[in-house]
This record gives C-alpha cells, sequence and structure tokens, in this order.
C-alpha cells in the first residue's frame, strides 16, 4: 500500500471569480454605458433602458495543476441595432485583448478563445441582444483546509 504525501496531492485551488473579474474590467472601458451581471429593474413607466453590458460567467475547466480557462458572455443591450453591435465589439475587442492584464488581484495569462458577437433576440427583454464570449486562461486561488 503506497502512502500519500502532502506532495503527491494536486494543489487545492478555486476558480477565479470571473463575473466579478470582468465586470471589473469592462466597467471602466465602456462607460458610461452601466455593466452588471443581471439585468436592471427598470421603473414600470420606464418602456427600455439605454444602453447596458450584462456579464455572464459560462463555465470553464482546470486546465493544470494551478491553472483554469474560465469563460464569460457578454451581452450588449441597446434599443438602437449600431450602439449595441458597437458595444459589443469594443467588449469584446478588449477582453480579446486582456492578456497580461492585472484586473484587482487577478492575473489574465493569455486569451484562450473569443467568439465574435452575434445578433440574437432576448425573450425577456423589448431591445436589440448581441452576445459574444471569451475564455481567459487564469491561476486559481490556492486554498488550504479550514481557509
Amino acid at each position: 500500500m503506497t502512502q500519500w504525501t502532502p506532495e503527491h496531492l494536486d494543489p487545492v485551488n478555486l476558480p477565479p471569480d470571473i463575473e466579478s473579474i470582468a465586470f471589473t474590467y469592462l466597467t471602466a472601458i465602456v462607460a458610461p454605458t452601466p455593466v452588471a451581471t443581471r439585468l436592471p429593474n427598470p421603473d414600470l413607466e420606464q418602456d427600455t433602458i439605454n444602453d447596458f453590458l450584462r456579464i455572464e460567467a459560462a463555465g470553464g475547466n482546470r486546465c493544470n495543476f494551478l491553472e483554469w480557462d474560465v469563460a464569460f458572455l457578454m451581452h450588449a443591450y441597446s434599443p438602437d441595432e449600431m450602439r449595441a453591435a458597437a458595444l459589443a465589439q469594443k467588449a469584446t475587442a478588449f477582453a480579446a485583448g486582456a492578456r497580461g492584464q492585472l484586473i484587482g488581484d487577478a492575473y489574465v495569462l493569455r486569451v484562450i478563445n473569443t467568439v465574435a458577437p452575434t445578433r440574437l433576440s432576448d425573450p425577456n427583454v423589448n431591445l436589440i441582444r448581441y452576445r459574444s464570449m471569451v475564455t481567459w486562461r487564469m491561476p486559481g486561488r490556492l486554498v488550504t483546509a479550514g481557509s
């Protein structure tokens, strides 16, 4: 029987909080357009909202002992098709060019994949929406038992 020692165990690490990281990164880039992880709730009298960028975690995988490939979706909304497309293109371009960026205490090691913006309807919102996706390779956050 083999006796296990700590050097035979994989390090325990959490995946990066990609929604929070992407929110932080893109908020300054697309300002003054609001960025959030869910759609706002406008007043009952409001028919629509102005331009808006929604970030959504899209999963990922642990690619080695310390790094994760984490993906996120960007949903660009606007009542105007040209503005929705421009917002989606800008957010996607900057996310695709994020290699080497330090975002808070998170570091983008490389960009693994980029899916260009595509126009899609949203059954819950009467606005034009473009959706795109980017996958970043990032270090995980090491944890120990009891931490």
